[in-house]
């Protein structure tokens, strides 16, 4: 499934054939300036919305059982909208990371974030999807922290200059880091910080888009071209320029989404 908004519609898409499935009507869904309004678990089909006023969580693609959770975004960038697989939301503003507790209907932990990221903070803050950890990773350097229960503990911090950073949605566990100084994509593995491998990008400065949960491939960009990623063999098997900043490219079952409404399906352009 793919999720987007249509104005204030909360839409749900049939992956493979881009066809629409179901949608919701989401008060003052479209109001306000945020990247990412919709997040789904890896273990199972529910969905949440970012809205101005409320949070909703759906237990389906056809928006059935809504959850509804009282939190005020107002008109501020919502930079990072996040649903674990143990039910938390995470919910990066603008200096803070709030995290809310779906049971609980409320925020049950706030992280303020005193070197918030300059450009592309959706791509510099993650929580893992089992929602043990939290991560921000700027040019000032990066701060990963431990959460359970309400607490928020710093667990490793250095003063290296990060790109963007991303928790592996599959393996909890696993950091992937782009920097800008060199033009590595480091895993890593938490809490400890250790090394898994190191992966030789084209240039420094890459943003790391998102995984495509159907292929493992991960996709890239520098603003000028989107790039993706064979996981398995380090190799950058597609490359296409992008002319507009503005559409937030995401990869999913070998289609490229962008948010005005195109796709583009480059499984037979791709090379091993």
């Amino acid at each position: 499934m793919v999720y987007a908004n249509n104005y204030s519609d909360a839409e749900s898409y049939d992956l493979a054939s881009v066809t629409k499935i179901s949608s919701s009507g989401i008060y003052n869904l479209n109001t306000n300036n945020t990247i990412k309004r919709f997040s789904c678990p890896t273990n199972s089909a529910k969905v949440a919305v970012l809205a101005r006023d409320n949070i909703y969580v759906f237990d389906n693609k056809y928006f059935q059982n809504k959850v509804l959770i009282p939190y005020n975004s107002g008109t501020s960038v919502d930079d990072y909208f996040c649903m674990t697989n143990n039910g938390l939301i995470a919910v990066g503003r603008t200096n803070v990371l709030d995290i809310i507790s779906i049971s609980e209907k409320k925020v049950v932990a706030s992280l303020p974030i005193t070197d918030y990221p300059d450009r592309s903070a959706w791509a510099c803050i993650s929580m893992s999807k089992d929602g043990n950890y939290l991560c921000v990773a700027t040019g000032f350097g990066i701060k990963i922290y431990s959460y359970s229960a309400g607490t928020i503990n710093l667990i490793y911090a250095d003063s290296r200059k990060y790109r963007s950073a991303m928790f592996d949605p599959n393996h909890p566990n696993r950091l992937l880091l782009t920097f800008l100084y060199n033009n590595f994509l480091e895993i890593r593995n938490v809490p400890d910080f250790s090394i898994t491998n190191i992966i030789t990008l084209p240039q420094a400065e890459k943003v790391i888009r998102n995984f495509d949960p159907e292929t493992g491939n991960l996709m890239l960009t520098d603003y000028l071209y989107l790039y993706v990623l064979n996981m398995n063999t380090g190799k950058i098997i597609f490359k296409i320029p992008i002319t507009d900043n503005e559409i937030n490219p995401m990869l999913y079952g070998n289609t490229i989404f962008s948010n005005i409404g195109y796709v583009l399906n480059i499984r037979n352009y791709l090379t091993n």
